[in-house]
């Protein structure tokens, strides 16, 4: 009759199995109203039920429950459930729900945690479950709504949805702190312009040369052309002076492989156009760093900055003095901290520790002024010709020289620095560019991301080149 409780002792489809008078029976669950105790960990879904997150103080709707479909909860307050969605917790009427069985999920959470990457949902999108491998929808976020992820596929960004691993596609979703800068030049376009530039790199590559210009092993022409291919047609790799010995390795088609020792040599179209397409490194963890707008903030607080600079010289305690010079200097603190770690030998550098110069200590945090063959006196004396008598004063001050050189002229990426696609876009000629290394953006990411992981807790904001 109405009003009477049981306990359940298994589910049965649309029935709940229960002891009834030490006898087992069956009653439709369409006729029960479930009572949650604190043991129970699984829910499943009787309508598509709105999910609600509260940490403004308001209850705002970012997710909807799929009927039938089974979530693990996180715990209970009053009459709401408590999921896990993402790095948040939603909230969800225990009148959408009925007890759940853990036997019907079969892409629970395990050992798969939350990256800092984040998405932004561009329209109401399903989250799928993939382990048959059909995409069986058991859920759906809401428009709007930040997430923060998993991982992020070419199609997918793979998520944790109540505790169960789920999928939503690219096609409704922006990478949060992600903007695309669009050039009206294409990929192929940007190459051919970077090969007029003497693009290097130090791969090592198979090398050739004209069998006619070669006699007892010896270079007989005035300046002899490596190519990188048993033809002229293939790209110069470098140059051989008149009477140079050369190794030969093998012979085809009337050119002479040779051994070419030079470290450095002219890099391949191929190699020049794999290190521009922004498409071989966004989505890959570390390599998307190229891509870090150095102009703007991590929005990192200065107790968390503190944390990491604990120990390190005179920079300890001068997280806010980072956190001012990003402001004042329009450049990224996180840059900042990495660049003065790297200078000062993480704070322990004689113009870290201040140096008194005409009666006056003062302290250099980037080396400004100072070069190989004046490192101290002339680091001094910059140092004490802008005033920096205080850490804190040549945090910020030096940041200033920081942004002049690259970052606040438009190049404020490690990819922009090395590669000035406006200029290519605005000229069809390379530009400012900050090294030669075709890899040298990819080779720089490492200690930028090694700080932000050791930081922790940190936003994104990446700029990203879109060819025509």
């Amino acid at each position: 009759s109405a009003g009477t409780k049981f306990a359940i002792a298994t589910d049965a489809g649309n029935f709940w199995r229960i002891i009834y008078g030490n006898r087992v029976g069956y009653v439709y669950k369409s006729g029960t109203k479930n009572e949650f105790s604190n043991s129970d960990n699984y829910i499943e879904a009787t309508s598509n039920g709105p999910v609600y997150d509260i940490r403004s103080g308001d209850y705002k709707k970012v997710a909807e429950l799929e009927k039938g479909q089974v979530y693990r909860r996180i715990g209970q307050s009053g009459n709401y459930h408590i999921l896990r969605l993402g790095d948040f917790r939603g909230f969800v009427h225990t009148s959408h729900t009925v007890l759940g069985n853990k036997s019907k999920i079969t892409n629970e959470k395990e050992n798969e945690e939350n990256i800092n990457d984040k998405i932004v949902i561009t329209k109401k999108t399903p989250v799928y479950d993939n382990t048959s491998g059909s995409f069986v929808k058991f859920g759906s976020l809401t428009e709007g709504v930040i997430f923060r992820i998993v991982s992020n596929g070419n199609h997918y960004a793979k998520i944790i949805f109540g505790d169960r691993i789920g999928f939503v596609n690219k096609k409704n979703f922006n990478v949060y702190g992600t903007e695309y800068t669009k050039y009206d030049i294409s990929l192929n376009e940007a190459v051919n312009i970077q090969m007029t530039a003497g693009p290097q790199t130090d791969k090592k590559y198979d090398t050739y040369v004209s069998k006619n210009y070669i006699k007892d092993g010896k270079v007989t022409a005035t300046t002899l052309n490596v190519r990188g291919g048993p033809g002229s047609s293939y790209w110069i790799v470098g140059q051989l002076s008149k009477g140079t010995s050369v190794d030969i390795i093998d012979e085809k088609n009337g050119w002479y492989q040779i051994d070419f020792k030079k470290r450095w040599v002219n890099a391949s179209p191929e190699d020049v156009r794999y290190y521009l397409d922004p498409n071989n490194f966004i989505n890959d963890e570390k390599q998307k760093f190229q891509f870090l707008d150095l102009a703007r903030s991590s929005d990192v607080t200065a107790s968390v900055l503190n944390n990491y600079l604990r120990g390190k010289g005179s920079l300890a305690g001068q997280g806010q003095a980072f956190i001012d010079a990003s402001r004042v200097n329009g450049v990224n603190d996180i840059y900042l901290v990495s660049h003065a770690v790297l200078e000062t030998g993480n704070g322990s550098s004689t113009l870290a520790q201040g140096v008194e110069y005409k009666g006056v200590t003062v302290y250099n945090m980037f080396g400004i002024g100072a070069y190989d063959s004046c490192p101290i006196e002339c680091g001094v004396k910059r140092a004490y010709d802008e005033g920096w008598t205080t850490p804190y004063k040549a945090i910020v001050g030096g940041a200033k020289f920081i942004g002049d050189g690259y970052i606040n002229n438009g190049q404020n990426t490690l990819y922009k620095m090395r590669w000035d696609p406006q200029a290519m876009d605005d000229n069809n000629r390379f530009g400012k560019q900050y090294a030669t290394d075709i890899g040298w953006a990819s080779k720089q990411v490492y200690t930028m991301y090694n700080l932000y992981q050791e930081i922790g807790s940190y936003n994104l904001y990446l700029d990203v080149p879109d060819y025509k």
